[in-house]
Formats: structure tokens, C-alpha cells, sequence
């Protein structure tokens, strides 16, 4: 367990060190029409949940992570797949250009609702793996 947070702790560093990306504390899938959707939250969010339920019920769904998901700025952002899954043990290899950000949390209503760039930029936020010495990132 040592060895892989050294492994992710390195490897986030370096993406966000060459500008060309960081790591999410998410899930994360590609839609059948190719479209990447990131869902990041802090653990206990739902994240592995959601992961199984789209694998047990949704098959045209392709799934990157049920943990941490990889995302890139190039020609424009992409959602990669990671070698670190969560305890669903989702490790995708896939990548699509990043279409949506859908925030998730435990709960017994099911609802959509639109968040403020403000909440948005909060809850990114916590789930990102960067670093905060470099105060321009």
C-alpha cells in the first residue's frame, strides 16, 4: 500500500508539474456516444458505488475508475483511465474527451440540479491531486 500512494503521489506531481494534467478522486465512464464524465467526491461520496451500478446495469457503458481518474489538457481535456482502482476494482485503459463534471453524494432522493462555478471550483477542488505550493496552478 506504501508503494502505491508513492507511486500516485509521484506520478500526480509530475502531470501537474509539466502542466499537462492532474489526478481526480472520482469515477469515471464513457457514454456510448463517447463522451468522458468525471464524478469526483471525497470519500464516502458514492464513487465505487456508482461504478458497480454502472457495471452491473449499464453494459454500453464503458468505465475508466471507480477511484481516480486521470485528466489531461492538450488540444483540449480528455478523461484517462488509471492503474489505481477503488475496491470495485475499475482500472479502465480507455480515454474521451472530458464532456461533463457530475458531482455525486450518498442519499435517498435522485435529483439533478445545476451548481454555481463557485460550489463547482469547491467541490473540484477537494478531490484533486496537486500541487498547492505552486500558488499559478
Amino acid at each position: 500500500v506504501v508503494a502505491l500512494q508513492s507511486e500516485l503521489t509521484a506520478f500526480s506531481f509530475a502531470l501537474a508539474a509539466r502542466g499537462s494534467g492532474l489526478i481526480a478522486h472520482s469515477c469515471a465512464f464513457i457514454l456510448p456516444d463517447g463522451a468522458g464524465v468525471l464524478c469526483p467526491g471525497v470519500s464516502g461520496a458514492g464513487k465505487t458505488t456508482l461504478a458497480r451500478l454502472l457495471r452491473d446495469n449499464a453494459p454500453a457503458i464503458e468505465l475508466l475508475t471507480d477511484d481516480r481518474a486521470v485528466v489531461t489538457l492538450e488540444e483540449r481535456l480528455t478523461l484517462w483511465g488509471s492503474p489505481w482502482p477503488g475496491s470495485a476494482r475499475v482500472a479502465g485503459e480507455g480515454s474521451a474527451p472530458l464532456s461533463a463534471v457530475m458531482f455525486i453524494r450518498h442519499g435517498n432522493a435522485v435529483g439533478l440540479r445545476v451548481v454555481s462555478p463557485v460550489e463547482a471550483f469547491r467541490r473540484m477542488v477537494n478531490s484533486l491531486s496537486m500541487p498547492l505550493w505552486e500558488p499559478g496552478r
